[in-house]
C-alpha cells in the first residue's frame, strides 16, 4: 500500500510549490508510474489555476 503525504503549499512569486512524500514498494510501482503521477498532478494544478 503506497503512502502519500502532501504538505502545505508555498507561494514564491508566481510559482506554487507543493512538497510531497511518496513511499512505495518497488516490486509494485516503477519510476515510470511515479513520473506519470507527478505529471498528472502538475497538469491538474495548472488546469485549476493553482
Amino acid at each position: 500500500m503506497p503512502s502519500i503525504r502532501i504538505f502545505r503549499s508555498i507561494s514564491r512569486g508566481e510559482r506554487l510549490k507543493m512538497p510531497f512524500s511518496l513511499f512505495v514498494n518497488h516490486a509494485f510501482v516503477d519510476g515510470a508510474h511515479i513520473a506519470r503521477l507527478v505529471a498528472l498532478a502538475q497538469a491538474s494544478l495548472r488546469m485549476h489555476g493553482a
